[in-house]
């Protein structure tokens, strides 16, 4: 099991990025050598809101003040962007939209009846 931090500041236009460390806690570099080689993505499913960007991949080695053997990690880094077409018909424009006609009552006429009827409908007042 493992957790990504999901950095939502910039949605609908996010990049995503989720590190992935494979190591062994038990078995040191000289009983079991982790080896890198590229992502493995033939079962890979594309999906209708992200786009996988890449997952490069990284081997390192880390000594021990208490061992003389090497503990090997492999670090794989999930690269996802959201895909932003369905978000911008089905909420960016819609709202921009709508906001925009909401402006238009200011240029309607002091004395129109139809500026209330318009804000009411439009600005969500009533």
């Amino acid at each position: 099991m493992s957790t990504c931090n999901v950095d939502v500041r910039w949605f609908p236009f996010d990049i995503q990025k989720c590190e992935l460390k494979f190591g062994s806690w038990t078995f040191d570099g000289w009983l079991l050598d982790l080896q890198m080689t590229d992502a493995d993505l033939s079962g890979y499913m594309p999906n209708g809101e992200w786009d996988l960007v890449g997952v490069p991949g990284e081997r390192s080695e880390v000594y021990y003040d208490c061992c003389k053997e090497p503990y090997p990690d492999v670090t794989f880094v999930v690269t996802i962007r959201r895909r932003t077409l369905y978000y911008a018909l089905n909420l960016l424009i819609p709202c921009m939209l709508l906001s925009s006609m909401t402006l238009l009552v200011f240029l309607l006429p002091a004395d129109s009846g139809e500026k209330i009827s318009l804000g009411k409908e439009h600005g969500g007042v009533g």
